[in-house]
């Protein structure tokens, strides 16, 4: 039988496509390495990972107030679904004494002009939010001993039963057949008339330069550089930037706003916030950029120390705001003091270059 099967390749292969095809989907796709889940649309997650989406953006929402955004990241919500979910988050906080937590999910849901329900309306704890879908079952749930065993016998009697029916069919064409063979020379002209086809020099595509590093360590991918400048007497300072990879894939914000202001009348800023947001993680870093004046007062050090790291303003100093995937390194270009009051104790002007980086793995 073998034999014939090699004289055969048709059949041969059609033999190895079966093994492979039952091999790979019984072994391999249930066994060996079963369906992962990912990249499923926040709508679609279960209600605590929903929950852990929302407060994200609820944390970016309290930073760079833009409604907009916050209102784009959660499209795929309905209003009724946005309030029951966001409802019951804020409940939670406050049973839990979590009142910053609280206040964004408030103001996340006055800037969407969601209406919250009332305390006695919300949906029991373990019930999932209007339109959440339940997680898929996972391969795991199907690898009892049983099932295993069950399958293992059921491939063997798929391949048996394979191989019977060719053995079948080629027992049948056994001495129907004749081997015609071709003379040296004609085999010897026909190799000579094949056209010599040349490889033609491949063209690598572009690739984002990694800073150095060495194999197996991290490296990191600019994605851009931003600067933002503050005058004195613009009040509504803030100023935010995407971050995303060369083909447009959304990885986090950063950005500059005012933290604290002194003096009365017109707005004398003394401390600025300087913020990384990064998608795959539910905090936003913050480090608060301080002029002279405040970051050697006690007072005012203490009232903002809950805000972020204190960071005495300089010219050409640096701050780096890190996460577990994202780096920016914010350099202070230009700064000057306003005169009036406390010497050095509010920002006549200030400019920040923003310079992102993703962090990658260069292979070993």
């Amino acid at each position: 039988m073998l034999n014939d099967l090699r004289n055969r390749p048709l059949p041969l292969a059609l033999l190895a496509f079966i093994v492979g095809t039952l091999f790979g989907w019984w072994i391999l796709g249930w066994v060996l390495f079963p369906v992962v889940y990912k990249d499923a649309d926040p709508h679609g997650l279960s209600q605590s990972y929903q929950e852990q989406y929302i407060a994200s953006v609820a944390d970016s929402y309290a930073v760079n107030q833009d409604a907009t955004l916050a209102r784009q990241r959660l499209q795929s919500f309905s209003s009724d679904e946005l309030s029951s979910l966001i409802s019951k988050m804020k409940a939670d906080a406050q049973r839990d004494r979590k009142d910053q937590q609280a206040v964004s999910l408030q103001r996340l849901a006055d800037g969407l002009n969601v209406k919250l329900l009332a305390s006695g309306t919300l949906a029991p704890a373990g019930t999932a939010a209007p339109g959440a879908t339940a997680a898929p079952p996972t391969a795991a749930s199907n690898n009892s001993p049983l099932g295993l065993i069950l399958g293992l016998l059921g491939l063997v009697l798929i391949i048996a039963g394979a191989a019977g029916i060719l053995y079948f069919l080629l027992s049948r064409r056994q001495g129907a057949e004749t081997t015609v063979a071709i003379p040296t020379r004609a085999r010897e002209s026909v190799s000579q008339a094949q056209p010599v086809v040349r490889e033609q020099p491949g063209i690598l595509p572009p690739t984002v330069p990694v800073a150095e590093a060495e194999p197996g360590e991290r490296g990191e991918a600019p994605l851009g550089h931003f600067v933002t400048t503050y005058k004195v007497g613009d009040d509504g300072y803030d100023t935010s930037f995407s971050i995303e990879t060369p083909s447009g894939e959304f990885l986090g914000e950063c950005g500059v706003g005012i933290s604290d202001v002194v003096g009365e009348g017109p707005q004398k800023v003394t401390a600025f916030e300087v913020w990384l947001f990064d998608k795959n993680e539910i905090k936003t870093v913050t480090k608060v950029l301080m002029s002279d004046h405040a970051y050697n007062n006690d007072q005012i050090r203490r009232k903002l120390a809950a805000r972020g790291d204190a960071v005495h303003a300089q010219k050409g100093g640096e701050i780096e705001l890190e996460t577990e995937a994202l780096r920016v390194l914010a350099t202070v270009a230009d700064m000057a003091y306003g005169s009036g009051g406390s010497p050095q104790s509010f920002f006549s002007k200030l400019t920040v270059e923003l310079a992102p980086t993703v962090k990658v793995r260069v292979p070993a």
